[in-house]
């Protein structure tokens, strides 16, 4: 009897543990407060880390840093994992080039990504119009130049989402 309900208990804790993704659906973003936080922000900040640090619990220090090579060597790209198995990379070593993003989310249905990441581009200080192109996994400008652009490629059991900004 002692062996079932150590069982049924192991059933019980793992079973959720491995099935988590099935369960995971991205936390709302708060407009209002996303763009009134980069809006008094003195630096460039990234909407995604700012989501992120804002909705979902750190699990790891910034790690795989790299720092600019000039006056402030300051940190110009970095790793970094959140709860529910989410994990960042931000990349923005380049002098003239713009920021590039990666997020590796649990498996959601696509069109629950597709309105996520709709959301989180309006709240993003741009006024430029993005749209999804014909390819279905490709979200940017409207006129195809100067803004940011996000694809979504899902891979295993999880959904990497790319994003680009920049000239």
């Amino acid at each position: 009897m002692r062996r079932k309900s150590l069982g049924l208990l192991l059933i019980a804790v793992i079973f959720p543990l491995l099935s988590y993704s099935q369960n995971f659906s991205l936390i709302e973003p708060n407009i209002k407060e996303l763009k009134a936080d980069l809006g008094k922000s003195d630096f460039v900040e990234d909407i995604f880390y700012l989501y992120l640090t804002r909705n979902y619990k750190v699990e790891s220090e910034k790690f795989e840093i790299k720092n600019f090579e000039y006056p402030d060597y300051g940190i110009c790209s970095f790793k970094q994992s959140f709860h529910f198995g989410i994990s960042y990379y931000s990349y923005k070593c380049d002098e003239a080039g713009g920021l590039t993003t990666e997020l590796t989310l649990p498996k959601i249905d696509v069109a629950d990504l597709k309105n996520w990441i709709e959301k989180i581009y309006y709240a993003d200080l741009t006024e430029i119009p993005n749209e999804w192109y014909e390819d279905g996994v490709t979200y940017g400008p409207i006129d195809r130049e100067v803004g940011c652009y996000y694809q979504i490629m899902l891979e295993n059991e999880s959904w990497i989402v790319s994003a680009y900004c920049g000239c």
